[in-house]
């Protein structure tokens, strides 16, 4: 089942909180990185925060273009690998169910032999195969 899409730089619904919560903290460090640097310059406050306001501004686009990206890339990967996952997991419970049917088959065409064999009155010396898993004990 795919996941439904937003029209949102066409990125899926689940995860648009999380990429608004990261540019947010993304842009409240960067304001700060950039206000720190400008402060430390010999200016007025209202000139550092329009220098400031500038460059947060002009990092913005960037910023989500990059969270977006990365958040579909490794999305993607992780959806792929998860359908991978569960493909091989239900090859493998098949190849199981296949393989736990053959045994009870052969334990079953032991058993009919020795039947066979003990109604006939003749020897049975065939060795048993393995009991398998979950035959009721006798």
């Amino acid at each position: 089942m795919k996941k439904q899409r937003s029209p949102f730089l066409s990125t899926r619904q689940d995860w648009i909180s999380v990429e608004i919560f990261t540019l947010f903290v993304l842009t409240i460090i960067y304001a700060i990185i950039v206000w720190r640097y400008e402060s430390g310059k010999t200016q007025e406050t209202m000139e550092t925060v329009f220098v400031t306001m500038r460059h947060v501004s002009a990092a913005i686009l960037p910023m989500i273009v990059g969270i977006v990206g990365t958040f579909e890339i490794i999305g993607e990967i992780m959806i792929r690998l998860t359908s991978l996952i569960e493909k091989v997991r239900a090859e493998g419970r098949a190849e199981g169910k296949a393989e736990a049917i053959a045994e009870f088959r052969r334990y079953f065409a032991w058993e009919r032999r020795r039947d066979k064999a003990v109604a006939n009155n003749q020897p049975f010396d065939e060795p048993p195969p393995p009991k398998p898993e979950g035959y009721p004990e006798e």
